[in-house]
């Protein structure tokens, strides 16, 4: 009797997701509270539809995640575990995705490799504790592109529809949903130019692009359209000292809070030059997956292309915003250590072995890490208040989580410095991507401070800790307060307090 054929693949992939959901599950733990990020999701999630629907029309993202986020929320009871598993199963479900494509691309080892580098990267850790889009948008991008896959490469029918919806689901999860209906148009360039691809498959491709963008467009013009000019003007992201270039946001990507300058220029190296090198690689000893045996790391590059240039043209590189596009660069580097495989065994264990060295040092690091501790400030202004204070929370959007967590009976108010009759939410929907406070807004703080006998600002620090060099500390400077005691928890992103005096 034969034994039985032992299924190596499943088990391996299913390691290593469950050694992903293990990762995700110990940093999750370790986060801590909600952030205002989290908080925006999980509070606008929590409204009626009809209520939900009405504020975040005015909000800059589309509302597919927080439908999503609203019905989940519903089911199942509200807390900072609870909100978050949404973004987990999504960032977990990525790693199928990516490795069924990356088969279909490339082979079964570089899918492995690719999904090993997804699963232990500490961007995608980081945004699966989040109460975020971000993994859903991951997710429904990669989605998206298999089933291009399938339809037009694999010939396989009966995927339409499904085609369609994931698109549409992509697109009106987030703006940089879009860089998966661009990856798709390169793709099928690709396919026009070696003639894989015939006429009666490009009619259907345009149309099916075409009802997505047009649906899409519902959302986009009269909702967004109207605020583009107000967000390059004043969106926060698009402030000089905010900006970053491709190349840091690109490494941030693997990386993400890897501070050691050596560390950083050993890998950034293999990443930033894996592009180029899939290229122009001798293919003697690669059996390539691509129809015509097309170099697929024309597939690989035309992925990363328009984050690339969008990135470059617009000057900033947040990495959430161009997620899909840089899902390619996990291809890539995989690809490559492929590559030096057979090629050259000796310099592939060698470039392999500090590759993840790096990552469990990163890891090691940051996994354990608190990004946010409220309930911590909390406690301290319980011990610390008096008689007499009044709590200014230094940007307005703060008041959210504040609200939420603090116990004390000190009055409060957050730094608001224009003249409106709305209410707190639907100042923040339209306004939480502005820049506000200036050496001018913060005069408001002449009319909130003069009753007060000490005044405790409190505010969620947003690394690099600005405050100090920032126009709310010249003001009391300047009128002749002086900080008498301050508090930070032990955590990434604080919050912070500061006690002033005359």
């Amino acid at each position: 009797m034969s034994k039985p054929k032992i299924l190596w693949e499943p088990i391996i992939l299913l390691g290593i997701i469950a050694a992903a959901a293990v990762v995700r599950l110990i940093a999750l733990f370790n986060f801590g509270t909600y952030t205002f990020d989290d908080i925006f999701s999980v509070h606008f999630a929590s409204f009626d539809l009809n209520q939900m629907f009405s504020l975040l029309k005015d909000e800059v993202h589309p509302s597919a995640y927080y439908l999503l986020l609203h019905f989940w929320l519903k089911f199942f009871s509200e807390n900072e575990i609870i909100a978050k598993l949404p973004s987990l199963f999504f960032s977990l479900g990525a790693i199928l995705v990516l490795y069924s494509l990356t088969k279909k691309i490339l082979n079964r080892q570089t899918a492995f490799v690719a999904a090993i580098i997804f699963a232990f990267s500490y961007f995608q850790i980081f945004i699966a504790c989040q109460a975020r889009m971000y993994p859903m948008l991951e997710f429904t991008g990669l989605l998206s592109l298999l089933l291009f896959w399938q339809i037009f490469i694999e010939k396989k029918k009966g995927l339409w529809l499904l085609y369609l919806l994931i698109n549409l689901v992509t697109v009106l999860t987030h703006l940089g949903g879009l860089f998966a209906l661009a990856t798709q148009w390169l793709w099928l360039l690709i396919l026009l130019w070696q003639k894989q691809i015939d006429k009666k498959e490009t009619k259907k491709f345009l149309f099916a692009q075409l009802a997505v963008i047009g649906l899409w467009l519902i959302w986009f013009v009269p909702l967004f359209l109207p605020k583009l000019s107000t967000i390059i003007n004043k969106g926060w992201y698009f402030s000089k000292n905010r900006r970053r270039n491709f190349a840091i946001g690109v490494y941030d990507f693997f990386f993400l809070l890897l501070k050691n300058y050596w560390l950083r220029f050993y890998s950034a190296v293999i990443i930033l030059a894996s592009p180029f090198l899939v290229l122009l690689w001798p293919d003697k000893k690669v059996n390539w997956q691509t129809p015509n045996k097309i170099n697929p790391g024309w597939f690989l590059f035309a992925w990363l292309l328009p984050g690339l240039i969008v990135s470059i043209i617009i000057q900033i590189n947040y990495i959430r915003i161009f997620a899909i596009s840089y899902l390619a660069l996990y291809l890539l580097v995989a690809y490559f250590f492929y590559l030096l495989w057979q090629q050259n065994k000796k310099t592939f264990w060698l470039i392999t072995v500090c590759w993840f060295l790096i990552t469990g040092f990163v890891l090691s690091q940051n996994l354990f890490l608190n990004f946010c501790r409220w309930d911590l400030a909390n406690q301290w202004l319980l011990q610390n208040e008096k008689p007499g204070d009044k709590i200014i929370i230094y940007g307005y959007i703060y008041e959210l989580p504040f609200k939420r967590y603090y116990t004390g009976q000190t009055p409060y108010v957050g730094l608001y410095p224009l003249q409106d009759s709305e209410t707190l939410e639907q100042r923040i929907v339209k306004r939480n991507w502005q820049n506000l406070l200036d050496s001018q807004s913060v005069e408001k703080l002449q009319t909130l401070t003069f009753d007060a006998n000490r005044i405790i600002v409190v505010y969620e620090v947003n690394p690099p800790d600005q405050y100090l060099f920032g126009p709310a500390h010249e003001w009391f400077t300047k009128n002749n307060w002086q900080i008498k005691d301050s508090y930070k928890p032990d955590a990434y992103c604080g919050p912070q307090i500061y006690i002033y005096q005359k």
